[in-house]
């Protein structure tokens, strides 16, 4: 007996298959402001679990600005502060298990902040406060040192759509000559 093995191949045009929608991973879009209750309480928390724990805050301000944003974002979004300089798949997931909310349990175990919200004293980017001067929360948040975007995902994110947008990191000395042009 033989056996015979026979080959076949179906084409099917591309208007059979369902049409798919893909999310273009490539847009930009725009972030919606926390709100100022969520802000104050994030700053209030930082402020307290600062002193608590003997952290600084970051020497700058535009850091401690950014993060602080992010878990009053994810505070009124999700309902917990959720580290905003990680990446998960599933927020509402993540929040919900508890391990990635501020203060995370690397933070509360090791003092190991990954958003530079918490810094130890002997750590190079810490600042000498445990309290937020008026108007660190303010227009400040644009202003991210070169050096310290690339150690964290958000701050990497913000550096990206400013160059996107051809606006690379600002200074006040930068703006000077716009200004008198």
């Amino acid at each position: 007996m033989t056996t015979q093995a026979s080959t076949f191949t179906v084409a099917v045009h591309s208007s059979a298959t369902p049409f798919r929608r893909h999310r273009n991973p490539f847009v930009v879009r725009a972030a919606v402001e926390p709100s100022d209750k969520s802000v104050e309480i994030m700053r209030k928390f930082s402020e307290q679990y600062a002193r608590k724990s003997g952290t600084y805050f970051c020497v700058d301000k535009g850091v401690t600005s950014v993060v602080i944003k992010g878990l009053a974002d994810h505070k009124d979004s999700l309902g917990a502060p959720l580290c905003p300089c990680r990446h998960y798949d599933d927020k509402a997931a993540e929040a919900a298990q508890g391990f990635w909310n501020c203060p995370c349990v690397p933070m509360r175990e090791r003092k190991e902040c990954h958003c530079m919200l918490f810094l130890t004293p002997d750590n190079d980017f810490a600042g000498d406060e445990q309290a937020l001067t008026e108007g660190v929360l303010g227009g400040e948040v644009g202003r991210v040192a070169p050096v310290l975007a690339q150690s964290c995902p958000i701050l990497e994110a913000i550096a990206a759509k400013k160059r996107l947008f051809h606006r690379p990191f600002e200074t006040e000395e930068a703006e000077a000559p716009l200004l008198q042009a």
